[in-house]
């Protein structure tokens, strides 16, 4: 003969059951599905080798947010090639000096007008991971892209390598137009004479 189930013992496993499973997804999830996050995007014109999804947005040192996704673009008219990245920034994660939150929405054009940019930056040597650096370049030009998004857009700068990069590339070319021909021709004729 077979006991009949007891409604009780089921109907409290049920309910430990879907108890569990909301404290999972608020210990793995870090809170995250419940947290407001606003999206951005920066555009960059340079290898993002290395920059995954996920990867942390930062502001001097402190995790505000991370990558949500990574595309690309091509402007058939310029022939560029612009690589679009979505940004998450949790507000929550900014307060002011007084201790209270943001209060709402990031004001992130008076940040821009600052010199709010966005930078990539080695995360890891050995991996060669990267991750988005924002600070405040006030002596740096605002470079927007101007294409339409339903994000707000947020100018980027060179990396660091880069910029060593293209300066060394500016020298050669001054290198390349000293007269070096000329300039032997005159010393031989200097050491004769």
């Amino acid at each position: 003969m077979s006991k009949k189930a007891n409604p009780t013992i089921i109907g409290s496993f049920v309910v430990g059951a879907i108890v569990l499973v909301i404290a999972g997804v608020i210990m793995f999830g870090k809170g995250e599905f419940f947290s407001e996050k606003r999206t951005f995007i920066v555009y960059f014109d340079e290898s993002i080798y290395g920059l995954d999804i996920g990867a942390p947005i930062d502001f001097r040192g402190v995790k505000i947010g991370s990558v949500s996704d990574i595309k690309m673009k091509v402007d058939r008219e310029k022939m560029a090639f612009w690589i679009p990245v979505l940004i998450e920034i949790e507000p929550e994660r900014i307060t002011y000096i007084d201790g209270t939150d943001t209060g709402g929405p990031l004001q992130i054009d008076t940040l821009i007008e600052s010199g709010l940019r966005a930078q990539l930056r080695t995360q890891s040597v050995v991996t060669g991971k990267l991750f988005i650096a924002l600070d405040l370049h006030p002596d740096k030009p605002a470079r927007l892209t101007g294409y339409e998004s339903k994000y707000q857009e947020i100018p980027t700068i060179q990396t660091a390598l880069q910029a060593v990069a293209d300066t060394a590339a500016k020298i050669i070319k001054e290198i390349q137009k000293i007269p070096v021909g000329e300039l032997v021709e005159k010393a031989t004729r200097i050491l004769v004479s």
